[in-house]
């Protein structure tokens, strides 16, 4: 009887707290200076296209082991592969964001696990980050689900996770105490104890964006790995530019790589 009491206080508690927080920052969308909602106005991008990985582009000099100094990609060598690959997307085939999360597995060929968790790529301005509000915003209203089970959006902003535990000083500072004091201010706000349960439990869709913002300190990459390692059953979703994926792959090298299609002529048309 406790623990149903208790079941029931979190759904209606700290729970919920976080899907209205989500599904309030997530209810509107910037357009042409205006804030408009977003149900009405975003054209979803549910065209994601795998990326060989052996097709990312490496400094011809790049070593393979992590732990060797790494020589930077020009910039122009990213943004020709990045033009050549969208140059080249009706060679790829198309998978929408359905499949990615009710049939992962068959949505990303090879994948170890029926628990989506991949990577996307794009470059500046393609709708990484709009595409993490999306999913958040599905998440909130209880429209996305994996297994036939709704999930808790976290969007993280991975330079804010890093600029706090910087300011914090303490490499203990992992994910889920920082997503307590992400959402400390809400009513019924959960604890880490709750965050780390329901971590665990996989019951967290894991929206974690710019990958390529981030300094790159050792300690928090340390944090960042550790995360995706240990709540592999979560549902994530990393969002990266090309350039920073390369330099940060270690970090989750079993994920699948896709990059973010652009509107289809159907789409074009009805935002026009």
């Amino acid at each position: 009887m406790q623990e149903a009491v208790q079941k029931l206080y979190e759904e209606q508690g700290p729970r919920e707290a976080v899907r209205r927080h989500e599904r309030v920052h997530c209810a509107t969308i910037d357009l042409l200076g205006r804030s408009v909602p977003f149900e009405k106005h975003y054209q979803p991008l549910p065209l994601l296209r795998e990326v060989k990985r052996e097709r990312l582009p490496r400094h011809p000099g790049s070593p393979e082991r992590e732990e060797d100094p790494e020589p930077q990609l020009r910039p122009v060598d990213i943004l020709r592969w990045e033009e050549e690959l969208r140059e080249e997307r009706i060679t790829y085939e198309r998978v929408s964001l359905e499949q990615v999360f009710n049939d992962f597995q068959s949505a990303a060929k090879g994948a170890k696990t029926a628990v989506p968790g991949f990577v996307v790529l794009g470059p500046p301005g393609s709708g990484k980050t709009t595409l993490v509000q999306y999913l958040g915003w599905q998440a909130a209203n209880g429209t996305l689900h994996v297994s036939g089970r709704p999930l808790l959006p976290v969007r993280v902003r991975l330079r804010e996770w890093e600029a706090w535990a910087t300011k914090e000083a303490d490499p203990q500072q992992r994910l889920p105490q920082y997503l307590t004091e992400r959402y400390k201010d809400l009513p019924h706000a959960p604890s880490t104890a709750q965050w780390q349960r329901w971590l665990q439990k996989g019951e967290v869709l894991l929206l974690l964006d710019g990958l390529d913002e981030i300094e790159g300190k050792s300690f928090f990459l340390s944090a960042l790995k550790t995360a995706l390692l240990t709540f592999q059953g979560c549902p994530t979703m990393l969002t990266c530019r090309t350039v920073s994926f390369e330099q940060h792959r270690a970090l989750c090298p079993d994920f699948p790589i896709f990059t973010l299609a652009g509107l289809d002529t159907a789409q074009r048309n009805a935002f026009i």
